[in-house]
């Protein structure tokens, strides 16, 4: 649900108070309330007296959220992976418990146009997406870091998590109360996501105003081919294939290995891109050793430090990180470390942090 300061403004009022003098009645500052007022949700014990002095339910004070939880989820799957009614019902209730930080007043700002799927339409989009991540005068591959970026850009929330062992996925995509939300497995390794991620903000620009099936296998090929062209654009394959031209034949697949390590990006998908169809057996090989050598996501966010945590957090996901700056006030300790999937006593230091900003 979410907090109408504008509604507390307005009981104070109705009871003949000032702000300064309500301030007093509940024992704390004229700058609190205001901040209250404004938006802040005020603690638990802040509310229970606000109610009691203003002598209104705490319904009063809350708008309910209009919009449902969406029924479906969208996901790409790997390897033997498959899409499973135990899955989706995994996912749906990871998201569930989720649901409440979201309303309306989230929904996404930002559209970008995706018109039928067509070889032509996919090339487009890619390069929308690039330019969004300001790389349109670049020929390199987009780092996590681009791909967060462009989250951000599009105004789709991410939400950093571990998968509960049901959920196979590197991520999903789904909305909240009218909110794009993509929700990212840290536990998988950092090789695998640019794609995985970049196949979600597909689904994400794609859900909202089209009147396709956007939950077919046919759009689950789309998204690939958008990503595909996003991450391995031509003028990277072209310095590919210049560099395997001063290469003996024994020594391509080193070679793949080395690109693929450094921009962080599979050699099977790299394959692909490069037309390559058949015993494709090696490259998937390749890839699994380098999976073994790359590190989990969740090495994005780890500190000790909470400041430094929630700076990166703040970093990666903007918008979510809104969403905790909004609500941990009025959630339980165990509630926001489950938010957040950290430990309850690096919550208490987060909740420390928070209060100071």
């Amino acid at each position: 649900m979410q907090w109408r300061g504008d509604k507390l403004q307005s009981h104070i009022t109705q009871k003949g108070l000032t702000q300064e003098r309500f301030a007093d009645l509940i024992g704390v500052t004229r700058q609190t309330l205001s901040a209250w007022i404004k938006g802040q949700v005020p603690k638990g014990v802040h509310l229970i007296h606000i109610w009691e002095k203003l002598e209104v339910e705490a319904k009063e004070f809350f708008d309910p959220p209009s919009s449902p939880l969406k029924s479906f989820v969208m996901h790409r799957t790997y390897g033997a992976s498959k899409k499973s009614d135990a899955l989706t019902k995994a996912a749906n209730e990871l998201a569930g418990s989720y649901s409440g930080l979201f309303d309306d007043t989230d929904a996404p700002v930002l559209q970008v146009f995706a018109p039928q799927r067509t070889d032509e339409a996919a090339e487009k989009l890619a390069f929308e997406l690039r330019k969004l991540m300001g790389l349109e005068n670049s020929s390199d591959p987009p780092k996590l870091q681009h791909v967060f970026k462009l989250f951000s850009e599009l105004k789709i929330c991410v939400i950093l998590h571990a998968f509960p062992e049901e959920i196979k996925d590197y991520a999903f995509y789904i909305q909240l109360h009218g909110m794009r939300v993509v929700f990212v497995n840290t536990e998988k390794a950092r090789m695998d996501m640019t794609f995985a991620l970049l196949h979600e903000i597909v689904h994400a620009i794609r859900s909202c105003g089209h009147t396709e099936d956007v939950t077919d296998e046919q759009e689950d090929k789309f998204c690939d081919k958008v990503a595909g062209l996003v991450q391995i654009p031509d003028a990277y394959l072209r310095n590919i294939k210049i560099a395997l031209q001063k290469k003996e034949k024994r020594e391509f697949m080193k070679t793949l290995k080395e690109f693929a390590k450094l921009h962080e990006h599979a050699v099977l998908g790299l394959a692909k891109r490069m037309g390559y169809k058949d015993n494709l057996k090696p490259y998937i090989l390749a890839d699994a050793t380098l999976r073994k050598e790359s590190p989990k996501l969740v090495t994005l966010l780890e500190s000790d430090e909470p400041s430094v945590y929630l700076k990166k957090l703040e970093d990666l996901s903007p918008l979510w990180f809104a969403v905790i700056k909004r609500h941990y006030a009025s959630v339980s300790m165990s509630r926001l470390a489950q938010y957040l999937d950290i430990s309850h006593l690096d919550a208490r230091r987060v909740v420390d942090v928070l209060n100071a900003l």
